[in-house]
């Protein structure tokens, strides 16, 4: 017996999040329906003097977790896609964006942001000091 999963859901930033100050999640914050992006991207580029009519964009996936929607295990997780101003083009490949909170984050052009992925923060962990 095997279990077919259905496409996992692509879902935009609700208008209203519940928020956790311990727990800091520069993916997540509320955005207006119809909006291109969220006010606090919107204060960054503001600080930054970015047009935000004219700004490069990065569209970032992040799955939902069970705090914050339900979902049947039957099925893949729903995913949140998120349009992301670009402040400056890295090489290979990497994009400082603004995160939906505000945050200044590296993320790839491909916009993956699947835990234990192997982004750019984890490299000095594989990293080891000679004994």
């Amino acid at each position: 017996m095997s279990i077919h999963r259905t496409a996992a859901q692509i879902l935009e930033l609700p208008e209203k999040m519940n928020y956790t100050p311990s727990r800091h999640n520069p993916w997540r914050s509320p955005k207006a329906a119809g909006a291109r992006f969220t006010w606090h991207q919107l204060r960054v580029m503001k600080e930054a003097a970015v047009d935000p009519d004219t700004v490069d964009t990065v569209r970032v996936y992040d799955k939902v977790t069970s705090r914050e929607m339900w979902w049947p295990t039957t099925e893949q997780a729903p995913v949140y896609a998120m349009s992301c101003p670009v402040l400056e083009i890295r090489p290979n490949g990497w994009r400082l964006v603004i995160a939906p909170a505000g945050d200044r984050v590296v993320v790839h052009e491909s916009g993956r942001l699947d835990r234990g992925w192997g982004g750019p923060g984890i490299a000095w962990r594989k990293a080891r000091r000679p004994r």
